[in-house]
């Protein structure tokens, strides 16, 4: 497969730190010491043939009546190895909460039919729902606005348009393992 990077994994005897800066920038992914190779070299194949393993049994519903937002970020989750609820309006969002097992929600602050704040609320002031943590991804201008989100309980803030690898980042942040 043309332009596809082959994981190295140098087993030595010889760790050290020059050895290490050497061996990363010929390409090597990993370093192992012979001592206790076998436990530290089956963790690192996985990590490296499975490197989403840890989210497979993670759920995420977005919330966005914007089709294409719904489908980018639910495409970019998909990558991430997690199970994706979509939703285009709040009451969406709300029934799918009662059905399923969310562990993270990633939602717009302008939907259709109920402000995002309005939905936000809803699911705090549930006592089954309140700890799921809330990310806002939206346009906001006013600090105002952004502190008032925080206190109403959510737990991340990312402005559109975002970067992908910053928004993989924070959601592999708020994601339980």
């Amino acid at each position: 497969i043309p332009n596809r990077k082959i994981p190295v994994i140098i087993v030595t005897s010889k760790d050290t730190y020059a050895n290490r800066k050497k061996g990363f920038k010929l390409g090597a992914s990993n370093f192992i010491d012979k001592n206790n190779m076998h436990a530290k070299l089956l963790k690192s194949v996985n990590s490296l043939v499975y490197p989403n393993a840890k989210y497979k049994d993670s759920s995420v519903l977005v919330v966005d009546d914007s089709t294409l937002a719904r489908a980018m970020i639910g495409e970019m989750l998909t990558e991430l190895g997690v199970k994706t609820f979509l939703a285009s309006t709040g009451q969406t969002a709300l029934e799918i909460i009662e059905k399923e097992k969310i562990d993270l929600i990633i939602t717009d602050l302008i939907l259709t039919d109920m402000e995002g704040e309005k939905l936000i609320k809803t699911i705090k002031d549930n006592d089954y729902t309140s700890h799921i943590p809330i990310i806002v991804v939206s346009i906001l201008h006013q600090q105002d606005e952004l502190i008032t989100l925080f206190n109403s309980g959510i737990t991340d803030y990312i402005n559109k348009p975002f970067i992908k690898e910053e928004f993989l980042a924070r959601i592999a942040a708020h994601i339980k393992s």
